[in-house]
């Protein structure tokens, strides 16, 4: 790990040093804590001088936004959370709620615990939703 650690570092002042300190960035999760933010914005701001700091929101959101609109004509998913309570069957397709998603996967588990209803996920690799899931159909690409 430190010897990565000292890679990353390496290359990055050889670059900022070659072409500049925009000439580095950081790209991380939308799943981001605020002191995870934080603590990345102050490091690249504040210590490389750059303000390329993304988070991942924009962009993921993008696509998301370009999806609702060119199949529903909305910018948002159709439905609401109070829908989780009404329904009987959860059809997850390539998203690892239980990570990505976990206070509404939490409520999927809770109505399942409450209801049984059931949790059936498609994937390309098992993950901790579709360890917990009732069915599990794993896609190999």
């Amino acid at each position: 790990m430190k010897e990565a650690l000292d890679l990353v570092a390496s290359k990055m002042q050889e670059t900022i040093k070659d072409y500049g300190k925009d000439s580095v960035s950081i790209y991380g999760s939308r799943q981001w804590t605020i002191p995870d933010g934080y603590v990345a914005s102050k490091l690249f701001k504040g210590c490389n001088g750059t303000n390329n700091v993304e988070a991942n929101a924009r962009l993921c959101m993008a696509t998301a936004v370009t999806g609702f609109l060119t199949s529903f004509g909305i910018d948002e998913p159709m439905g609401c959370y109070e829908d989780i309570d009404y329904a009987d069957t959860f059809v997850l397709w390539g998203n690892n709620m239980a990570e990505m998603h976990p206070v509404l996967f939490s409520r999927l588990l809770d109505q399942r615990q409450k209801r049984g209803v059931k949790i059936i996920d498609f994937a390309t690799r098992t993950t901790r939703t579709s360890m917990a899931a009732d069915k599990s159909i794993i896609f190999t690409p």
